[in-house]
């Protein structure tokens, strides 16, 4: 087996340890959207954020050991880890198709938790909105029996921020 391969298998299962923790995250930040903690998520976002960065970095690693695998085997190029897969002799193949697998599985997961979460965020984004119209009275209709006012008689309604400074 090639040093590359071994490389492979390595990133792939730190990039797998890596999504689980960012599996964990996203389930935390779900309990603290459905708390309305704003601090929390504060919080959790900055280290979403550096969970990025470090999957970057891990990505270009992969990009670069897939390049160096293909170049040991004189291919140019595959479109994925089963396409790669071909290449590598066994059990490495079966191993590195057992990792492609459970990373499947895990973003299937994430994508889940992060469909919810946006739905959630949605829906709290709605409340709030409804409220605000509430508080500064904004109307839906212009009038309560129809369109005969005329000018004279229609009112400005002054809401909680038309105060002038």
């Amino acid at each position: 087996m090639s040093k590359y391969v071994e490389q492979l298998i390595e990133i792939l299962n730190r990039e797998y340890e890596g999504y689980a923790e960012y599996s964990k995250l996203a389930e935390e930040k779900q309990k603290v959207i459905l708390a309305g903690d704003v601090k929390a998520l504060d919080g959790i976002v900055e280290q979403e954020q550096e969970w990025i960065v470090t999957m970057g970095k891990m990505e270009q690693i992969r990009k670069v050991i897939i390049g160096n695998i293909l170049l040991e085997n004189n291919v140019e190029r595959v479109e994925n880890i089963t396409e790669l897969s071909e290449y590598i002799p066994e059990p490495q193949r079966t191993e590195l198709l057992k990792i492609r697998d459970d990373l499947g599985k895990l973003l299937e997961k994430i994508q889940d938790i992060n469909e919810l979460n946006g739905k959630l965020i949605q829906q709290n984004l709605d409340y709030i909105h409804f409220h605000i119209n509430i508080l500064t009275g904004a109307e839906s209709g212009t009038g309560t029996y129809g369109n005969k006012a005329d000018g004279k008689d229609v009112q400005q309604k002054r809401n909680l921020f038309d105060a002038k400074v």
